[in-house]
């Protein structure tokens, strides 16, 4: 048997070694290097055209299989598309709790805002376990037209996390099938839409800055405002357990 050498080098070195080449005490025995995967924002548009693509084949066309003595129609479940953005995340182990979480709720795309944290950066790589290395995330240079262009290009229902009383919509009261709708009336803050239809190719949840939340260009480019019910005298949860509830709710939604 012809024996394969691993694509990577292995090297062993004492504790001290390790920390004086990394720069920090080494405290797991182990380190790697590599080369950060560069999702820009063509590659994003790119990735989006072809997913609603494929999203409204499937969506439409049901399929007849012939089995012995019967013949049955299967209409293939559509796809929809799950995007996280962040606006302004400072904290690099919050944003390594919502990359686990967005790996544990399906989220196809991360897309961050320029002015956020590296998502590379050691504690937010360990902290996600792992699954950064499985979600393509893209910074871009202007969060707030990122995400028209998805509302507006891509057909993708925009939804900003907030804990204001008067949000748009509870995510509670979101029945189900019904969270990849657009309206794009600002004006119209019943949620009629948003509860009374269907269609789109899927939706964004935006997560905002730790102590400030979502700055207002990205609210205002927000189909609606979403909040989580909460219990009186309760007025906020910390970004990664609210990323967590709001990711579950949407997909369970669908």
């Amino acid at each position: 048997t012809n024996k394969q050498s691993p694509p990577f080098q292995v090297i062993i070195g004492s504790e001290n070694a390790l920390s004086n080449l990394a720069g920090f005490h080494i405290a797991r025995g182990a380190m790697a290097c590599g080369i950060v995967p560069n999702y820009n924002e063509e590659w994003l548009t790119n990735y989006l055209s072809q997913r609603c693509c494929r999203c409204c084949c499937r969506s439409t066309t049901p399929t007849t299989t012939t089995q012995p003595n019967s013949t049955k129609t299967q209409h293939t479940k559509k796809k929809f598309l799950r995007i996280l953005a962040l606006d302004q995340i400072n904290d690099t182990a919050n944003l390594g709790s919502m990359i686990r979480c967005s790996a544990a709720f399906g989220i196809d795309v991360i897309v961050i805002s320029d002015d956020s944290c590296d998502a590379w950066y050691r504690r937010s790589v360990r902290v996600s376990m792992g699954h950064v290395f499985s979600i393509p995330i893209v910074r871009v240079s202007n969060l707030a037209y990122t995400l028209k262009q998805l509302s507006d290009s891509f057909g993708i229902t925009t939804y900003a996390s907030v804990i204001d009383v008067d949000a748009d919509l509870i995510l509670e009261d979101l029945p189900k099938g019904h969270v990849v709708v657009v309206n794009n009336n600002k004006d119209d803050k019943s949620g009629d839409d948003a509860s009374g239809g269907g269609g789109g190719n899927g939706w964004c949840c935006v997560m905002g800055n730790e102590g400030n939340g979502i700055s207002k260009k990205v609210n205002h480019a927000c189909n609606y405002r979403l909040r989580i019910d909460m219990s009186d005298g309760v007025d906020s949860l910390s970004v990664p357990i609210a990323t967590g509830i709001l990711l579950h709710g949407l997909r369970e939604r669908e």
